[in-house]
């Protein structure tokens, strides 16, 4: 099958063009399911463990049963990264709610896990840096990955006829939590500021964070309100495919110098050492 997309469904291998799944399934109808993305260096999967974890809960909070233990989560990713044969894949691992003939879902989900080719985000954002719209719209169940991305989707949408890259949810006391793909983090001197209440755990910002810790930075896991980005020196977001990007512009605040910073420079140099080190031991 190498050389033709190939996903993983209904416990086989199978074309991707071929896949498919009921209008029945809770997914399609309801938007009901949990869902996961890691991305590969060196065609290695990185911080893959704590990916499946984060898989797991999220279907705790779902109330879904993951058909597969985790050990073998791990073997079926291989295999799926092998039958692509890829140089560089962003992993997608997804329950369904299943197939249900009322509301509620009934034990049989649906496992898909498929891999699509990195597509690297324009030089110019990492170079230049982004601008960021906050909204108070908030996901669905924060502490889960779920299928639902509605409100992120259309408050992108929004904010991009603004001028604005990306989104930043924001809860009633203005506190800055997260954006619709990503985790949301700010530099003042020696300090970095990451929330971490009412925010999904992300993987990458979280490794960053032990990062930033071992490079002598102190971490603060606390609520991020606009008062302490207008004194921040710099801001940035992470994400598995993003890994970390500068953000030059909140609203009408305009962050630090206006430029990405040293500590950004910094500390994406440390990520992709370190994406590159644990590439090596796999």
């Amino acid at each position: 099958m190498i050389g033709r997309a190939v996903c993983w469904i209904d416990g086989k291998l199978v074309r991707a063009d071929r896949a498919s799944l009921p209008l029945t399934d809770l997914s399609v109808s309801r938007g009901y399911g949990a869902f996961e993305a890691l991305r590969t260096y060196h065609g290695k999967p990185f911080l893959l463990e704590a990916h499946l974890q984060r898989f797991e809960a999220t279907c705790r909070h779902l109330c879904l049963r993951p058909p597969l233990s985790r050990k073998a989560l791990r073997e079926v990713v291989a295999e799926v990264l092998q039958a692509n044969g890829l140089p560089e894949s962003l992993v997608r691992i997804y329950l369904t709610g299943g197939d249900a003939g009322g509301f509620l879902p009934e034990g049989n989900g649906r496992l898909l896990i498929l891999a699509d080719p990195v597509k690297p985000y324009p030089e110019w954002q990492y170079e230049r840096g982004i601008a960021l719209k906050t909204t108070p719209l908030q996901r669905s169940i924060p502490l889960a990955k779920t299928l639902d991305y509605t409100a992120g989707i259309r408050e992108t949408i929004l904010a991009r006829r603004d001028g604005f890259q990306e989104i930043v949810f924001t809860n009633g006391r203005g506190h800055l939590l997260e954006g619709a793909q990503f985790n949301i983090a700010a530099v003042r001197g020696r300090r970095v500021i990451s929330p971490v209440e009412g925010v999904l755990k992300g993987t990458t910002v979280e490794h960053l964070l032990k990062l930033a810790g071992r490079e002598g930075f102190t971490i603060s896991r606390e609520p991020l309100t606009t008062a302490q980005v207008k004194r921040a020196d710099e801001l940035f977001i992470t994400s598995t495919t993003r890994e970390l990007l500068p953000v030059v512009r909140l609203d009408d605040i305009v962050i630090g110098a206006g430029t990405p910073g040293p500590v950004f420079q910094r500390l994406r140099e440390c990520f992709r050492k370190s994406a590159v080190r644990a590439a090596r031991k796999i």
